[in-house]
């Protein structure tokens, strides 16, 4: 069976493949600290599953979790996209396959630090920073933005719970961040 489960209110969801969706649910539960649901179900194999997945790629938060906040229900843009390729159900992401960083970070006219992509901005300093600490400086140079910029984004996530400002460096003076320490805690998303 292909599942669909997350917490009522949340565009996070997990999409998957089980025999059994509800024990996966009660799997899922443990150490979770939002109440977790399977929103929906429906017969397909692993094949369909990874059909879902490729249609949500962009979307991806971690493994097999996705960010369909952005579709009116995010239900219904899996439903629909069991029967279709899914397309047209949610924005087109900031960054196209294959493009470079710089292009899917530059910031929007009008674009505030209200309005970045905190999600997008966690990952990538998930990807080179895994459970690390690090400086603005040092996120600039690897996501290739200006400081400026990526101020902006650790604000916004700062902000939502996504980073933490963790101290002053001892030999630069810069501030060093780090994301909370449950990497599926992200406060307001989620429950």
């Amino acid at each position: 069976m292909i599942y669909v489960i997350g917490s009522h209110g949340s565009g996070i969801v997990k999409i998957g493949y089980a025999a059994n969706p509800h024990e996966r649910l009660r799997t899922l539960q443990t150490g979770n600290p939002a109440l977790l649901v399977v929103l929906w179900s429906h017969e397909g194999d692993e094949a369909l599953e990874g059909h879902l997945h490729a249609t949500f790629a962009e979307h991806r938060v971690r493994g097999e979790w996705f960010d369909l906040g952005h579709a009116p229900d995010p239900v219904e843009a899996v439903r629909v996209a069991v029967n279709s390729s899914g397309h047209d159900l949610l924005p087109r992401p900031r960054r196209e396959i294959g493009s470079r960083r710089r292009n899917a970070v530059t910031l929007r006219e009008g674009e505030t630090a209200g309005t970045v992509d905190v999600w997008w901005f966690t990952r990538e300093l998930d990807c080179h920073f895994p459970g690390g600490v690090f400086t603005a400086r040092e996120a600039a140079e690897k996501l290739e933005m200006s400081l400026e910029e990526i101020n902006l984004y650790i604000d916004r996530a700062v902000s939502r719970g996504h980073l933490i400002r963790r101290r002053m460096s001892a030999v630069t003076g810069e501030a060093l961040y780090s994301p909370p320490a449950d990497p599926y805690y992200y406060p307001g998303e989620i429950g």
